[in-house]
C-alpha cells in the first residue's frame, strides 16, 4: 500500500500536534486524510489529546480541523 503522513508532527508529554501544509485550493479530501492521522494516533494511546491543522500557504490561513 502507499504510505501517508503528515507534513509535521509535534510531539509533547500527553499531547501531539498534526500539521499539513497545502498549496492548493481548499479540498475536503484535505480535512480527511488529517482527520484520520488523527483518529490513528488517537488510537494508539500515547496522547490524552491530539489537535490538526492545515495550513494554506497561498491563502495564508491556518484551519483547525
Amino acid at each position: 500500500g502507499t504510505v501517508k503522513r503528515p507534513d509535521k508532527l509535534f510531539v509533547f508529554e500527553k499531547s501531539a500536534v498534526l500539521l499539513d501544509f497545502k498549496f492548493g485550493a481548499q479540498n475536503n479530501k484535505y480535512i480527511a486524510d488529517i482527520s484520520l492521522y488523527r483518529d490513528n494516533l488517537m488510537k494508539m494511546g500515547e496522547f490524552e489529546q491530539v489537535d490538526a491543522y492545515l495550513w494554506y500557504a497561498q491563502d495564508r490561513k491556518l484551519q483547525k480541523v
